[in-house]
């Protein structure tokens, strides 16, 4: 089983650093703990000194169960993904991702941003 932690904006992968160039970091509202986040501490390497409270940015470690997946999107500070829903079954994923199929900058626009700020240069990007 693998280790997850991230630190100041970092992922780490069983204590390593994780080499991402493309997580793309935009920090509009600071880093507070989170409610949705508390799934977590179900999932801790070792207990905390005090009471657990995971942020955007500063979580962790966590253990991966067998056959779950951790689903972290590369726009990390306008994404969510397994650091508030928790982990995805093995048998919940269908396929593998071949491109971008839309992509929009929701900070844009106050009207219709996802037609307005759409990011061209993402759609039909392959996904790594």
């Amino acid at each position: 089983m693998d280790t997850l932690e991230m630190r100041d904006k970092h992922l780490y992968l069983n204590g390593a650093p994780v080499y991402e160039p493309y997580a793309i970091h935009v920090d509009r509202c600071g880093d507070a703990e989170h409610p949705d986040m508390r799934w977590q501490a179900n999932h801790l390497v070792a207990a905390p000194l005090g009471k657990y409270q995971p942020t955007r940015d500063n979580w962790g470690p966590i253990v991966v169960p067998h056959e779950r997946y951790f689903v972290l999107g590369d726009n990390r500070d306008n994404s969510e993904g397994s650091r508030y829903w928790g982990f995805v079954h093995v048998e919940a994923v269908r396929g593998r991702p071949w491109f971008v199929y839309y992509s929009f900058d929701p900070r844009g626009g106050e009207r219709a941003p996802w037609l307005r700020e759409i990011r061209w240069g993402r759609i039909g990007a392959a996904v790594r």
